[in-house]
């Protein structure tokens, strides 16, 4: 389920060939997208005008293979119900399209899965435009920069890999997780990289230097991520072991200026030493680096 970007309207998945786009003000339903196989993965665009979706043929499982199960990835128009099909190239019987995002300006959607690749698509009429080849398996998180500039994806191999967008070249690999990684996912500023993994971690990553930030742990496996709208938390959901699912919401307002931050820290001390009245008085002498209003913060 996802709600459109201006929150009018919700879409709903099925695996009974039907689609539905519902209406928050009050709950009815619009037609629904029909004649075509189950759906999964929806996302709409930036603009709330296209929504794509991942189909596919309902396969029997005593059929020895799946090569006509025509895995698809669809466009549709919400305005005006017309639709784009992307045919995904299928490198064996058994390729699955794990996951979809679309470019901050809507021109472009990627899609990641088992084949190990990243799929860059253009919007417009469904055309491949790049291929990012580098994972050693599956693919199951893409997103996109707030700039559009980089696409993280993240998997089986236990790595995140950061893609420049405009040529496909690899930027960076992050290396941590001592699992898949499940899940990836931008600060609304796009300076931190937040990475939810199987070995029941969720990482903070600097996007300007692929530095570790920070694991929060004390969590189950970890599969879907999310960045409130200021960036300063962040919620993160359990998969079910046994012991149920659980949504965990951490705080994560780092500040990334350096300089800012040392300054902070010496206010800190100053404070620290002008009113605690166990400091003695020599201790007091560090107090001569701080003027009466303090550092002023930058």
């Amino acid at each position: 389920m996802n709600y459109s970007p201006d929150g009018k309207t919700f879409t709903s998945d099925s695996f009974a060939n039907t689609f539905g786009l519902w209406r928050v003000v009050d709950g009815t339903i619009s037609d629904g997208l029909k004649k075509h196989s189950a759906v999964r993965a929806i996302t709409y665009s930036p603009d709330g005008k296209t929504i794509a979706f991942i189909s596919y043929k309902k396969i029997s499982v005593y059929i020895g293979s799946n090569k006509d199960s025509g895995e698809t990835i669809k466009l549709w128009n919400a305005t005006d119900d017309s639709l784009v099909t992307i045919e995904h190239e299928r490198y064996s019987p058994y390729d699955t399209v794990h996951a979809l995002a679309y470019s901050p300006d809507g021109k472009t959607l990627a899609s990641a899965g088992s084949d190990k690749t990243i799929k860059l698509w253009n919007t417009a009429d469904g055309s491949l435009i790049l291929i990012l080849k580098g994972h050693g398996d599956q693919v199951l998180s893409i997103t996109y920069s707030p700039d559009g500039k980089t696409l993280a994806s993240a998997g089986s191999d236990k790595t995140i890999k950061l893609w420049n967008t405009a040529d496909g070249s690899l930027v960076n690999s992050l290396n941590s997780h001592d699992d898949s990684v499940r899940a990836v996912a931008y600060s609304p500023d796009g300076q931190m990289l937040a990475s939810a993994s199987s070995d029941k971690t969720v990482k903070l990553w600097n996007m300007t230097d692929g530095s570790l930030i920070a694991t929060l742990k004390e969590h189950e496996g970890v599969y879907a991520i999310a960045y409130s709208p200021d960036g300063k938390t962040l919620a993160s959901v359990s998969g079910d072991d046994g012991k149920g699912r659980t949504v965990k919401i951490w705080g994560v307002d780092f500040d990334l200026n350096l300089d800012a931050l040392m300054i902070r820290a010496c206010n800190w001390l100053c404070d620290y030493l002008s009113y605690n009245p166990n400091v003695s008085a020599g201790d007091k002498k560090l107090l001569e680096g701080c003027s009466e209003s303090k550092l002023k913060q930058s």
